[in-house]
């Protein structure tokens, strides 16, 4: 109830964001809600969707994971191809065009791509 506290005390919709390392959007939905409906409308109600996987595939998950890469047939005890580098700086594999995918022209733009007819 951090959030409503600060909305009590008329802190700054961005200084909350910041400190609670959220984004600005989501303390303006909040702000409202609780000026709308008081502190109780900002206590969770559990998740907004229901997970995919079953208690039983969880598991099975689990026990694939626990294997580790090599079982699943990466060279080397690590799920990333790049385990020191962050991943976000990773160069992505180069995508390798598929059979319908023509290549891009060479001619300069605005030129036709149907050859001219011969006049007589």
């Amino acid at each position: 109830m951090e959030v409503a506290e600060r909305f009590a005390r008329g802190d700054e919709t961005a200084a909350a964001a910041r400190s609670l390392q959220v984004t600005v959007r989501s303390v303006q939905r909040w702000r409202k809600m609780w000026s709308e409906d008081g502190p109780q409308s900002l206590v969770l109600k559990g998740p907004t969707s229901l997970p995919l996987l079953n208690d039983e595939l969880f598991a099975a998950l689990k026990r694939d994971l626990d294997k580790g890469p090599v079982a699943r047939g990466w060279p080397e005890q690590a799920w990333t191809p790049f385990p020191n580098q962050d991943l976000d700086r990773a160069p992505l594999p180069r995508a390798t065009p598929s059979k319908t995918s023509r290549p891009r022209s060479s001619r300069p733009a605005g030129t036709s791509q149907v050859p001219p007819t011969p006049s007589h």
